[in-house]
């Protein structure tokens, strides 16, 4: 006659069962690797997310004021590029060129605002941006008038490539520079979706 064991008896069953496979070698270092393999899969998680979709970075200098202050950190998401185009007025992560050689990019990534699109013509007049002749209405990101480089003589954004600028436009070695021109689509490297710290000024961008 069968006898069918209690969720109780079950239980205490398992328990023993264990206890007597942990003594067992074989048995630990299964366990162990089994361990060690989680955790590595758990770290290559987290570097491919890190690497291809969000990354935080800290802001360095004042060249986004008061938009964005320096030492404070903002979430970076790079994926949607790879499907959609930059638009005017995004916040983004870029490589510059380097100085020397316009081939190399610069060691270092940069935060600034996407204001000329591929086939734009850009002019500053007097501190104000024409784009296409039209003046840019930046009121909702300027808050001090441009004294440095109020002007800028008429050019046109080359094709593949976004004309940028720092909000602090005082303050900001940007597309304006003849080191830096328009900055090519592919040395542009993620979009800055929101402030994250300090906490108690985290803002959607």
């Amino acid at each position: 006659m069968e006898q069918t064991l209690t969720k109780k008896q079950l239980k205490e069953a398992r328990n023993r069962a264990e206890k007597v496979h942990e003594k067992h070698k074989p048995y630990r270092e299964v366990a162990n690797v089994e361990f060690l393999m989680y955790i590595f899969l758990v770290l290559i998680a987290a570097f491919a997310v890190r690497l291809l979709v969000f990354e935080p970075v800290s802001v360095s200098g004042e060249s986004m004021m008061n938009t964005l202050l320096d030492k404070e950190r903002m979430l970076v998401e790079k994926i949607s590029y790879c499907f959609t185009k930059p638009e005017r007025g995004e916040i983004v992560i870029c490589y510059y060129p380097d100085e020397l050689n316009n081939d190399l990019p610069a060691k270092n990534t940069c935060v600034k605002r996407i204001i000329g699109l591929p086939g734009d013509t850009i002019e500053i007049i007097w501190g104000v941006t024409y784009i296409n002749g039209v003046p840019l209405d930046e009121s909702e990101w300027i808050r001090e008038p441009m004294w440095e480089d109020r002007y800028y003589e008429k050019t046109t954004v080359p094709e593949g490539h976004y004309f940028v600028m720092g909000d602090n436009r005082n303050y900001s070695k940007d597309s304006r520079s003849m080191y830096v021109g328009p900055i090519p689509e592919y040395r542009i490297v993620g979009r800055a979706r929101a402030l994250i710290w300090p906490f108690d000024k985290f803002k959607v961008l």
